[in-house]
């Protein structure tokens, strides 16, 4: 269930009094500001965040292709020297393995 702003105000006029809300006013006087500062400080955080990540994002592909590479480096060598330590000539086999 939504509660609009206007049934709020609504409801919280017709069950408070006068005296009610004074006390009310006083005791969140002291906090709306500590409020205000802290979404502001929320905000002023997510943005940074929001920033880095776009920074940091614009990297991954690279730092994938440089894996993948690396990770292509290390199959051929392996096969290489599995092949060579059977007697055959390690990079053709390799590459003849990976055809279809």
């Amino acid at each position: 269930m939504t509660v609009t702003s206007l049934e709020l105000i609504t409801y919280f006029n017709t069950r408070t009094t006068t005296l009610q809300t004074s006390r009310l006013e006083k005791q969140l006087n002291p906090i709306v500001p500590a409020l205000e500062v802290a979404s502001e400080d929320l905000s002023l955080h997510i943005e940074r965040l929001t920033d880095e990540i776009s920074r940091s994002a614009s990297r991954l592909p690279y730092d994938l292709q440089f894996m993948r590479d690396g990770t292509l480096s290390v199959q051929v060598k392996s096969y290489h020297g599995w092949h060579e330590r059977q007697g055959t000539n390690g990079l053709l086999n390799c590459l003849i393995d990976g055809l279809p």
